[in-house]
């Protein structure tokens, strides 16, 4: 991903808090996001202007992460036709949970929204 973006925040972050994330698939660019969520299970997380950008062309649902990155906001973008899904609403809430301070632990992600 490119410099500044927040990615490395994240993995900082997750590595400060010993949890090992899976990547099941990396982009060489953030445009084709869309479109493997659009057609896939995965949830990615995106800076937050690109996930306003994202939403609403491919359908997509976003959340906030509840952790605050220095700089870079960073949101969960998932396809609405996911909303409901067991297996992905679970992904979603571990996703909140690891990063959710001690005051907002068992939180849970939200319904896809539209902007």
């Amino acid at each position: 991903m490119s410099a500044g973006t927040g990615h490395g925040q994240v993995d900082e972050w997750l590595k400060r808090h010993r949890v090992k994330r899976r990547v099941r698939l990396t982009v060489p660019h953030f445009m084709s996001v869309g479109y493997l969520l659009q057609r896939t299970d995965l949830i990615a997380s995106v800076p937050e202007h690109f996930a306003l950008q994202l939403a609403a062309p491919f359908s997509l649902g976003w959340r906030a992460l509840p952790v605050t990155l220095p700089g870079a906001p960073i949101h969960m973008l998932w396809h609405t036709r996911v909303n409901q899904d067991e297996r992905n609403r679970w992904l979603r809430d571990v996703v909140v949970a690891l990063f959710s301070d001690t005051g907002t632990r068992g939180r849970k992600a939200v319904p896809a929204r539209r902007k």
